[in-house]
């Protein structure tokens, strides 16, 4: 290395002035293309690591716009399912409510536990001739809804009750009839559902009738 820098100054040295200055201006222009190609190439990687950069970042933005989207168009669901179901509910309370106000006056309209047995006995008054062989109170009757848990199994609940009353009557038939269509025009509303006719020494019969209220009171008061 030394020897081939002392050749080069050698060299030098025995080249007149006009060519030494050639020289020179050859080795800066090497030098200086050397350089630029150096710098040049190192930008150059710095620009296509920036353009990558770039296209990730531009990949990213992508993706949060796409999972955005899908997060709006979720929420967007989520929201609309509420509302129907928010409006399922108060339907729901409002039908519940017109059922129970329905009930409500239906019960109203009901003769009421405590009055049965004394109302089967006054309307004895509208019927000449009828007389009663007995009359008995059945025991007290649930009536059971299935009501339908999410959370747990199905399950009844008793929400009224059955009060049932048999009165066993002695008369003939015009007097029966008489009776029921006397059943029917008081101001209360009473069911009945078993009636038996027999006749033991015509026109004389007994006759049986099993007639119904219903309360949301469990127990027979003042019977």
């Amino acid at each position: 290395m030394t020897d081939l820098f002392k050749q080069a100054t050698a060299y030098l040295h025995g080249l007149t002035l006009r060519e030494r200055i050639l020289v020179q201006i050859v080795l800066l222009t090497v030098i200086f293309f050397l350089c630029d190609t150096f710098i040049l190439s190192h930008r150059q990687s710095q620009i296509h690591t920036i353009s990558l950069e770039r296209d990730n970042i531009a990949d990213d933005l992508i993706t949060l716009d796409d999972q955005l989207l899908d997060s709006e168009t979720a929420l967007n669901q989520a929201k609309q399912r509420y509302i129907a179901d928010k409006n399922a509910i108060e339907q729901a309370e409002l039908t519940l409510q017109a059922k129970q106000i329905q009930i409500e006056n239906k019960l109203n309209r009901l003769v009421p536990p405590t009055q049965i047995t004394d109302l089967l006995r006054n309307l004895l008054s509208k019927t000449d001739g009828l007389k009663v062989i007995s009359i008995n109170n059945e025991p007290v009757k649930d009536i059971t809804l299935t009501v339908d848990n999410k959370q747990t199994d199905s399950q009844n609940q008793t929400l009224l009750y059955e009060h049932a009353v048999t009165i066993k009557l002695s008369g003939n038939y015009q007097q029966l009839y008489d009776y029921l269509i006397a059943i029917e025009e008081t101001g209360w509303e009473l069911f009945w559902n078993t009636l038996h006719y027999q006749v033991v020494q015509y026109p004389t019969a007994e006759i049986t009738l099993r007639v119904l209220t219903v309360s949301t009171d469990k127990h027979w008061i003042g019977l």
